[in-house]
């Protein structure tokens, strides 16, 4: 089903067979709009372990520890959590 549709929308995980529900995605994106994705995958990459920390030149921040807290129960939603 297409997102913009108003139904139901599901995206398919790794394993072909698992679905998330939108409204399950949607605390990891309200982060990407508020910190931009940079700051985000960058942290889901540290967090997840697979790059070290830190691991943004500077002048470039990594996320606070609020903001990483909440990107960390947004990846467990999805299933992602380390």
């Amino acid at each position: 089903m297409r997102e913009g549709s108003g139904s139901a929308s599901f995206a398919r995980t790794d394993e072909g067979h698992n679905y998330v529900h939108r409204s399950q995605r949607e605390p990891f994106w309200a982060i990407f709009r508020q910190f931009g994705s940079l700051r985000v995958v960058s942290a889901a990459a540290e967090t997840l372990g697979l790059v070290g920390s830190p691991n943004l030149p500077l002048p470039l921040l990594g996320l606070d520890r609020a903001a990483r807290s909440a990107l960390e129960t947004a990846l467990n939603t999805l299933g992602l959590g380390a």
